[in-house]
């Protein structure tokens, strides 16, 4: 019953990180006013080098760079 339950959590967990990205390219869409067209197996924005860029942000403080991979 637990490694069920332990499945499941997993699922939600990926659902939510898919939908967390959706919610951040429509934000930077509406903020840069353009469509945007993102490439979910290569996680790029391909149409707009400056949306891209935008992606990566500020590099993380030393001791942080494990939490920052997509």
């Amino acid at each position: 019953e637990n490694h069920s339950f332990g499945k499941k959590i997993a699922t939600l967990q990926k659902q939510h990180g898919i939908i967390s990205q959706v919610f951040c390219l429509g934000v930077l869409s509406q903020r840069l006013n353009r469509k945007l067209v993102f490439d979910r197996d290569t996680k790029q924005i391909t149409n707009d080098p400056e949306a891209n860029k935008m992606l990566c942000g500020l590099p993380p403080r030393k001791g942080w760079e494990q939490y920052y991979t997509i």
